[in-house]
């Protein structure tokens, strides 16, 4: 008896997990097409940007999405951004990226995605860390931004209540945000050579 009673338990959890598994997913799904519409829908940049953190926060359940726009020495500039009331801003925030040295662009440009539950995990540099610490990050998460297989951005997540495993549904998730925003970037630069061509 006792055998199947613990069969049926190890039955109930698996099945409450597939189920918790199932319900991510589709609410993966659901978020993504709705930002692929918005981006569809709309040729303002400016707002598919916000409504890609807002949504991307709420999913993520997380204290800091944004959306970081390098310039050409690689440094930038934070151009949306959703983020809990107990946090600090970064909106419009110019960063000089003096600890980001090497091929961390060249990384990003092939598509890298780094995902760090724990900055103080020993594995960034003392530089790097004191640079995420000065905006209470404690968990970080980067996608990058392709235009045209250009780096153009990163769509970055933080956690700073504390450290947070990043799951792979959520960095799937990230990745197609950031594939539908460059492709964004693109209708919008598109659009706008239009407008002009015909004034």
């Amino acid at each position: 008896k006792r055998q199947g009673l613990c069969d049926t338990v190890n039955q109930v959890i698996t099945t409450v997990g597939l189920q918790h598994q199932l319900q991510h997913q589709l609410e993966r799904e659901q978020l993504t097409r709705h930002i692929s519409q918005q981006i569809h829908q709309s040729l303002e940049f400016d707002e598919i940007l916000k409504t890609t953190v807002t949504e991307v926060r709420q999913f993520l359940q997380t204290d800091r999405v944004l959306v970081f726009k390098l310039d050409s020495a690689r440094n930038g500039t934070v151009v949306a951004e959703s983020v809990a009331e107990d946090w600090q801003s970064v909106l419009y925030n110019q960063i000089q990226g003096a600890c980001f040295t090497g091929d961390y662009a060249t990384s990003y440009q092939q598509g890298r995605v780094m995902a760090k539950s724990d900055i103080y995990d020993g594995s960034l540099t003392p530089c790097h860390v004191e640079f995420l610490a000065q905006f209470q990050v404690r968990a970080n998460f980067v996608v990058p931004i392709l235009r045209n297989d250009h780096l153009w951005g990163l769509l970055i997540a933080h956690h700073c209540s504390a450290p947070r495993p990043w799951q792979a549904t959520e960095t799937e998730l990230l990745q197609q945000l950031a594939i539908h925003l460059g492709i964004a970037l693109q209708q919008a630069t598109a659009y706008a050579q239009l407008e002009q061509q015909s004034e």
